[in-house]
């Protein structure tokens, strides 16, 4: 069942037929996969291993962590931070609270560790694995994701290398420049040669993948699992709660 930016039930289907779509992008953490879940498990296990941090009270750390986090992401969503500046100061900024002045290699040296422990939390769905099996047949399939190499072992984590071989995963990181920034985009579609009207992007972040891809001329699927507010004016193709409702609003579609 899809549903309005404003989480009423639209069952106006006809508002979801599009001529000529080719390709599906798909985000990574959090539509993919339960990134939040992840993300929590595995900060808590490095904050509980890294040498500045194992000996400090882990729960007050971990608090401070998130808050320091969720501060700096919102410098990165309005383009005032890269990606791994973020991930550099969220950590400097948690331990001053502490009393303590790590450097940079530091930070580095607790997002690799971050990197390797929360990998480990991610496990195949089968219900999206049936759900990308069934699109493939369709749609030439894509991920645009923030991050870096350790997104290619993400999918292979969800038993997904098969239909995101690492030619079609796009990692901030690795291409130097992230979403929202339409550029990312714009190497997704050269890559695949196919134009913006004829690609539909699926993402969690209303910032970075319902504006972003809008912004680049593609069409968005808002995967809205927390309710969460719109921002701006900008309208996706549908909005949905659940991957599961993904099919049909894609059997929507004019075939190609």
């Amino acid at each position: 069942m899809a549903y309005d930016i404003d989480g009423r039930q639209n069952d106006r289907m006809e508002n979801y037929i599009v001529d000529n779509v080719q390709l599906l992008l798909f985000d990574l953490d959090d539509t993919l996969f339960d990134y939040d879940l992840c993300w929590e498990y595995g900060v808590k296990a490095a904050l509980a291993k890294h040498g500045l941090t194992k000996d400090l009270e882990q729960e007050s750390l971990y608090a401070t962590f998130v808050k320091h986090d969720g501060a700096l992401w919102r410098q990165f969503t309005d383009g005032l931070l890269s990606l791994p500046e973020q991930r550099v100061q969220r950590f400097q900024n948690t331990l001053r609270d502490f009393g303590m002045f790590p450097s940079e290699e530091h930070a580095v040296s607790f997002q690799e560790l971050f990197i390797e422990l929360h990998t480990a939390y991610i496990t195949p769905d089968m219900m999206v694995t049936n759900i990308i099996a069934d699109l493939s047949k369709r749609f030439r399939l894509g991920i645009v994701t923030n991050g870096g190499p350790e997104q290619w072992t993400k999918v292979s984590k969800l038993e997904l290398e098969g239909y995101f071989p690492p030619e079609t995963i796009f990692a901030s990181d690795v291409l130097g420049c992230s979403k929202p920034n339409r550029r990312i985009f714009d190497l997704a579609l050269t890559h695949f040669n196919i134009e913006s009207d004829c690609a539909i992007f699926v993402g969690d972040s209303w910032e970075n993948d319902v504006v972003g891809s809008v912004e680049a001329g593609l069409r968005a699927i808002w995967l809205n699992r927390r309710n969460h507010r719109a921002s701006t004016n900008h309208q996706p193709l549908a909005t949905i709660h659940s991957l599961s409702e993904l099919p049909n609003v894609i059997a929507a579609l004019k075939p190609t």
